[in-house]
Order: structure tokens, then sequence, then C-alpha cells
């Protein structure tokens, strides 16, 4: 009897210390997500939320899910980037879906979450920012981390006709889209749209481009 005590208070004491730990180590995550924001060398990745109006709740869930791997994602990332998602309302179905989502309070995480429109705060330097379109007739030839770049929100199953190219043209802003078919092997089919969780696939064209790798890419 002693020894099934013991061995019980062994398990308690082992599954405590891995939660204190695991709590200790995304604490550590969100700090260094945190620090990355403040300085001004890191990329910035924009959300524009401003075209989510009219989205239908099952739109919505999707959406919200997306930037819930968003987040993950770059806690996750050994070079965080600056995450900033604009055009947002607190009272929004979004909002409220998302909520649902994270640990904890959304005020409280490494994202930053503004209520102004992208081209309200950038209007001074608009010139610096791309808005990435599957209609746009400029494909982005190199990812300069400089660059402001700025995606729709939009669920990518949504068949929106250059909605978000016609976005950022209404505010002069540069539109380009990734090269995915000159990048992936032709042998099979690819959609040109990307959701917003894999705005990652900047980075990995920038691999490429550094390389000059010429070759097609065989995946899958």
């Amino acid at each position: 009897m002693r020894r099934s005590f013991l061995s019980l208070l062994r398990v308690s004491s082992f599954r405590t210390s891995s939660r204190s730990f695991a709590s200790r180590w995304r604490a550590e995550k969100r700090e260094r997500a945190q620090i990355a924001m403040q300085s001004p060398e890191t990329p910035k990745i924009v959300i524009d939320l401003s075209l989510t109006h009219g989205v239908t709740l099952r739109e919505t869930r999707i959406l919200a899910n997306q930037i819930q791997l968003i987040y993950d994602s770059n806690l996750n990332h050994a070079s965080p980037v600056h995450r900033m998602i604009t055009s947002y309302d607190e009272n929004s179905l979004l909002w409220k879906e998302m909520s649902k989502g994270f640990r904890h309070s959304l005020k409280n995480i490494p994202i930053d979450f503004r209520h102004d429109d992208f081209w309200t705060i950038f209007e001074n330097n608009l010139s610096n920012l791309i808005y990435l379109s599957p209609d746009s007739p400029n494909d982005l030839v190199d990812v300069n981390d400089s660059k402001v770049h700025v995606l729709g929100g939009i669920v990518d199953h949504q068949i929106n006709k250059c909605v978000s190219s016609n976005r950022a043209s209404s505010h002069k802003v540069a539109t380009a889209k990734l090269p995915i078919l000159e990048h992936f092997s032709t042998q099979k089919s690819y959609s040109t749209v990307l959701s917003i969780n894999q705005e990652r696939s900047l980075y990995l064209f920038k691999y490429l481009i550094a390389c000059r790798r010429t070759e097609v890419l065989e995946i899958g």
C-alpha cells in the first residue's frame, strides 16, 4: 500500500513539474516574440481585416483558426516576425471566435492589433507596402525584410476575384503574387491562393532566390 502511494506521489510530482516547465517554456516564447515586435529590424507582416465584412459564421471560424495557427507558428519559430492585424473590431464575431482559441486575453499576446486600417497606419510610407494578391500582375521576385507585406484576411476557399488587389490599388499600394507555378512542378495542379497562415511561404521563396535555384521543385 505504501509503495503504491509513493508511486502515485512520484507521478503527481512529475506531472506538476512537466506542467510548470511547459508553462515557463510558453512564457519564454511569448517574451521572445514580444521583443521581436519591438525591434524596427524585425520584418512586418500585416493581416488586413477590412475585407471580412459580410462573411459567414463558418468562414469566420476558419479565419479565426488560421489566425490561431499564425500565432502558434510565430511562437515556435526561431526568428519571430512582427505580426500586425489591422481593422479589427472587438465587438465583431471574428474577435469572439478568436477569443475562444487563445489561452490568454487577445490583448496580452504578441500580436500587434490595430483598430485603424493599414493605409492609415502607414499613410506616410505607403510606397514601402506590398499587398500580396493572387490577382496581381506582378511576381514577387524578391523578399525584402524592410518592406511591409500585407495579406488580405480572406478565407482561402472564397472566390473573390480582384478584391484584395482592388483594395490595394485604391490606396496606391503596390501588389505582387507569389510565383507559385514558376517554382512548383508543372505535373501537378496548385492553387495560387494561399491562406493567411501560409505566409511563411514568403521566406521559402526568399531562400530559393538567395540560392539562385532555377530548377523546378518536385513537391509531394
